[in-house]
């Protein structure tokens, strides 16, 4: 019997061309925001067509097909999140720094853009498409209400912009895990409506915009577990136990150690 081949087919060209571009392009939009602040319009303005254009190389420049806008979601999410939390960070070297790392992780994203996560290697109970969402989800979350604490925007814009957020990282949830369906579609706005609420709870915090966006991406965590193990029909106390325990610990230490405004 004739032995099974093991040696992996190479990487193409292309898509080794396509992760390194994807660490120049943010890693390099980031430093130039950092750079340019007295032109902090046209700066964004800049940054945001060629990170978009990027984008839409990745995706295959179809946007007229519903697999490409998918496609599209998590890294438009991701860089927008990325370039968000970094006009709120106040130390140069830790804006520095997180350049670095957020762009090392969109390498990553960048590699598994658009695979639906049937087969796809789990990493630390999350696949990469799942651990880059949950990523996005601090960055908006925190960014969000950064900018609803600095600019004093009214509620309303808060909850709506939290809200709409919610649904298209669920969305974009589902349709990696390929959950969507007739009924999975109703769930969409009522978790976004859900999200929605819990900020504006959060409103009443006098604490600052990463607490917030702290608890609510505890919250999106625990819910993406549970999703997973509810569509995999092993949402049982036993297996449920380990992303309840890390919330209630990671709430436990925010509320216990966060500095609050008055």
């Amino acid at each position: 019997m004739a032995k099974k081949s093991t040696t992996k087919s190479p990487v193409p060209k292309t898509s080794k061309l396509k992760q390194f571009l994807a660490f120049v392009v943010l890693f390099g939009s980031l430093e130039l925001i950092m750079a340019n602040t007295s032109f902090m319009r046209w700066t964004l303005l800049i940054t945001g067509v060629v990170l978009f254009l990027y984008i839409l190389w990745i995706a295959g420049f179809r946007v007229w097909h519903a697999d490409s806008l998918n496609k599209m979601i998590l890294p438009l999410l991701f860089c927008g999140g990325a370039v968000a939390f970094l006009i709120i960070i106040p130390s140069p070297l830790l804006a520095h720094l997180y350049s670095l790392v957020v762009s090392i992780i969109y390498i990553m994203l960048v590699k598994n853009v658009g695979k639906k996560n049937k087969g796809e290697q789990i990493v630390d109970g999350f696949r990469v498409n799942d651990t880059a969402l949950l990523v996005c989800s601090f960055l908006i979350f925190s960014s969000l209400f950064a900018l609803y604490i600095f600019l004093y925007l009214q509620s309303w814009l808060l909850l709506a912009a939290l809200a709409v957020v919610a649904m298209i990282m669920i969305y974009q949830y589902f349709w990696q895990e390929q959950f969507l369906n007739e009924k999975t579609w109703l769930f969409i706005p009522v978790l976004g409506l859900i999200f929605a609420e819990l900020g504006w709870a959060l409103t009443f915090w006098p604490t600052s915009f990463v607490s917030r966006g702290v608890v609510l991406f505890v919250f999106f965590y625990c819910f993406l577990g549970m999703v997973k193990l509810h569509f995999n029909d092993r949402l049982v106390l036993v297996t449920a136990r380990k992303y309840l325990v890390v919330s209630v610990l990671v709430l436990s230490l925010v509320l216990g150690t966060t500095q609050w405004l008055y």
